[in-house]
């Protein structure tokens, strides 16, 4: 992989590129487009077009994780106005590379970052152990080999070539998708005198299709459940689980999980608050994983946590409005792993931004 570095400070990979053609015969007109990120401008690769008449080439470059990336040549071939684009796109081992070098807000080898960390064997942990700056890192999944640890960014180059480990990607921030990114909606954290049915329900609940006869158990990754809430389901001690130090799974400071799990599974028909996808409880259970604090953020390594948490205790179907780091290949795998092995419909947020910018997971 060859990497460009420009005057921006931000990384630009040169990547492949998709092209369309058809056949003719003269010249036309080549541009390149460039990316815009943060108000500046990234370089894109020259487009050329081929054509009778007006065959234009664009080259159009890629957006991820808020950096731009050039783009190579668009070639175009056509008719008349025959057009081609040539689109820069972004492949696992162009984003296993930028994590790599990123470092996500280390500005030196001597910042702390987290890290997470995929073992092979108990060495493997062990070495991971040992460079973590309270010499033993946080379990994200003993069943998955995985951990988080913090330590010094100049370890990273050390733990991915230990023979003991398995791969390692620096651990990255996500956040609640409510209405407004950073903020809670208008309405979250009300309680209605009255019953109403929120939009879309209906949508999702068409007339004369009632809920299944065999019970399934949902969970939703978010900043917790209020379990004194009136219009849900009381869940037990047992129900959910917090991958962080401080907080509780069933108290909810933010508001958002809260939100989302009335949306799945509000009581129906009780005259208070909402009605919900799932209203009737009996026919569906919860688990709550808390993957995000009280504030509405929180880590990828805490998410992929609460997650394999859920499956292990029988949830079906995970929710997580929730979203805004970087791809994270350790995190696409054990997703994959829960819906081969263990039969979970993971469903995540595209974001609520009305763009088309993608957020992970």
């Amino acid at each position: 992989m060859i990497f460009r570095l420009f005057s921006a400070a931000s990384l630009a990979l040169v990547l492949l590129t998709d092209s369309t053609h058809a056949n003719g015969k003269g010249k036309g007109k080549g541009k390149g487009h460039d990316a815009i990120s943060d108000g500046e401008a990234f370089n894109a690769g020259q487009g050329n077009g081929n054509g009778n008449g007006n065959g234009n080439g664009n080259g159009n470059g890629a957006i991820f994780n808020d950096d731009a990336f050039t783009a190579e040549q668009g070639n175009g071939n056509g008719y008349g106005n025959g057009n081609g684009n040539g689109n820069g796109f972004v492949d696992d081992e162009d984003i296993d590379d930028y994590i790599n070098y990123k470092g996500f807000g280390a500005k030196n080898d001597d910042e702390f970052v987290g890290i997470i960390v995929k073992y092979k064997d108990g060495i493997g942990r062990n070495d991971a152990d040992k460079l973590d700056k309270n010499g033993k890192g946080r379990d994200i999944s003993t069943r998955q080999r995985t951990a988080v640890i913090t330590t010094k960014k100049k370890n990273f180059n050390a733990l991915r070539n230990n023979p003991h480990i398995e791969r390692v990607e620096y651990d990255s921030v996500v956040h609640a998708f409510p209405s407004m990114r950073g903020s809670v909606a208008d309405g979250e954290r009300e309680r209605r005198l009255q019953e109403n049915v929120p939009y879309g329900i209906n949508m999702v609940n068409p007339e004369g299709l009632p809920q299944g006869s065999h019970p399934v158990k949902v969970c939703v990754v978010d900043t917790g459940y209020d379990n004194s809430h009136e219009d849900l389901p009381k869940l037990q001690t047992t129900d959910g689980f917090n991958p962080y130090s401080d907080g509780a799974w069933d108290v909810d400071g933010h508001g958002h999980g809260t939100h989302c799990a009335g949306t799945i599974g509000a009581i129906g028909g009780n005259g208070k608050g909402v009605t919900s996808v799932n209203p009737d409880y009996s026919k569906f259970s919860f688990f709550i994983g808390k993957g995000l604090e009280d504030d509405g953020s929180g880590f990828t390594s805490r998410v992929l946590a609460a997650v394999d948490k859920c499956a292990e205790n029988g949830a079906k179907i995970i929710s997580m409005s929730l979203g805004g780091g970087s791809y994270s290949i350790e995190a696409a795998e054990q997703y994959e792993r829960h819906y081969e092995n263990d039969g979970v419909l993971i469903i995540a947020a595209a974001g609520n931004d009305g763009n088309g910018e993608k957020s992970y997971p």
